[in-house]
């Protein structure tokens, strides 16, 4: 996990996502990318998911179940607030980690 301030309150985490363990029921891994906002209250959204690929609910893994970034073929590898933020995946390691390159303005 990589936690990266954007102002006192905000800040992007990034996270990878196995099929490991409780995380085994996933259909798909890859780097999660959310906000935390400490500044939002508790059931107003302070934690939000950046889904890598938009699109609409999986019957089986429901919504946001391509949320993780990936190398993969066609997978999505780049994500840019438009805000001076931006992540790109490198390389994904043989025991699963990925090699990112995090570039904040």
């Amino acid at each position: 996990m990589l936690v990266v301030p954007l102002h006192e309150s905000k800040a992007y985490v990034l996270e990878v996502a196995s099929l490991l363990g409780y995380d085994g029921r996933f259909c798909d891994s890859g780097v999660l990318i959310y906000t935390v906002d400490t500044a939002v209250h508790s059931g107003q959204g302070p934690i939000r998911l950046v889904p890598a690929n938009g699109d609409s609910s999986h019957p089986t893994c429901g919504l946001l179940f391509n949320a993780p970034f990936d190398l993969a073929p066609g997978e999505i590898s780049s994500f840019d607030d438009g805000q001076g933020f931006s992540v790109r995946l490198v390389s994904r390691e043989p025991d699963g980690s990925y090699r990112i390159r995090v570039k904040k303005d």
